[in-house]
């Protein structure tokens, strides 16, 4: 049995672009994420967007294309990592968030998730990625409700 990984469609449409365009939107993603790598820098010290800067601007990573994706799964990452920080009701939102959204998904995607049991652990968890960044941007109230409700019981 041969696997054949989808190829990077990013990457086909970009080499598939004029190379005037080509080089005009990599000039802008490459301002656009200067701009968001300085953005990123701590307040106390260097930060993410200091070794970003160093890895990309030093040629840490080659081209800029390899560069702008560094920047995007570090970008990823941040936002990530800044939605580690719930509480014990967030979480609780999020897993039921998480359930009803893989419910939600379709069934016959396999082109989208794999066949088997891996397309189901992908399947589910996207959702759970989802519903944590739902539950990161604001949730639904679910949190909120059972903060109030544990508030009234105890106090």
């Amino acid at each position: 049995m041969a696997i054949s990984p989808p190829s990077d469609l990013i990457l086909d449409v970009a080499k598939a672009a004029d190379p005037e365009k080509l080089k005009l939107a990599s000039a802008k993603l490459q301002s656009l994420t200067s701009a968001s790598a300085t953005a990123m820098r701590g307040a106390d010290g260097p930060g993410f967007g200091d070794t970003y800067d160093t890895l990309a601007g030093k040629g840490g990573y080659g081209s800029s294309i390899d560069a702008q994706r560094v920047g995007m799964h570090s970008r990823t990452a941040v936002a990530s990592a800044s939605t580690g920080a719930f509480t014990a009701n967030q979480r609780f939102e999020a897993l039921i968030l998480q359930q009803f959204i893989e419910t939600m998904m379709p069934d016959d995607a396999e082109e989208v998730f794999g066949k088997g049991t891996a397309g189901s652990i992908w399947k589910s968890m996207m959702a759970e990625q989802i519903g944590k960044q739902v539950v990161a941007s604001g949730g639904v109230g679910i949190a909120d409700m059972l903060q109030r409700s544990m508030a009234l019981r105890n106090g």
